[in-house]
């Protein structure tokens, strides 16, 4: 982050802004950047003990066959199967 300041006309009155810009309030051009940083200073992450997966993870991969039910959306004449699972 860089601290820079607000310049006005008067060298009295300036403002301190955290920006990544310096500005010049002596035109209507000028702009600001203004970023928000929050700080935490715990430093401690509290780590999480990870779980044994379950059996039926361990074995691993299988397939899974859905059973399926053909539906025509046709006629007898010009069917048009498609297939639904149960």
């Amino acid at each position: 982050m860089v601290f820079t300041q607000v310049q006005s006309d008067d060298e009295d009155d300036r403002e301190s802004v955290a920006s990544s810009n310096y500005i010049n309030n002596s035109t209507e051009e000028d702009f600001a950047q203004i970023y928000h940083v929050t700080l935490i200073e715990d430093g401690e992450i509290e780590e999480e003990d990870a779980e044994d997966a379950p059996v039926e993870l361990e074995e691993g991969v299988k397939a899974t066959v859905d059973e399926l039910r053909e539906v025509n959306l046709g006629n007898t004449e010009d069917p048009r199967s498609i297939y639904t699972s149960a």
